[in-house]
């Protein structure tokens, strides 16, 4: 009996082992990714400000469509 409560025991250890493991992969990987979107936001700051004008063009069309379109809720 003893030895069945062992290899169950062993068997969850070496389970929550591996878990751990991958949490540490993902972890890693998700760092990696919120690295490459830090560095991609800083140019689009900058570019932010020049596409105002297009921004606000777009918004000027789809009220428009919005105002225009019949049946449109």
């Amino acid at each position: 009996m003893d030895a069945l409560v062992y290899l169950i025991s062993l068997a969850l250890a070496i389970a929550m082992m591996l878990a751990q493991f991958r949490l540490f992969s993902i972890d890693k990987t998700l760092k990696s990714i919120l690295v490459e979107l830090q560095r991609g936001a800083q140019p689009a700051a900058a570019a932010s400000a020049a596409s105002e004008a297009d921004m606000a063009q777009r918004r000027a069309a789809i009220d428009d469509v919005q105002k225009n379109w019949p049946g449109y809720k």
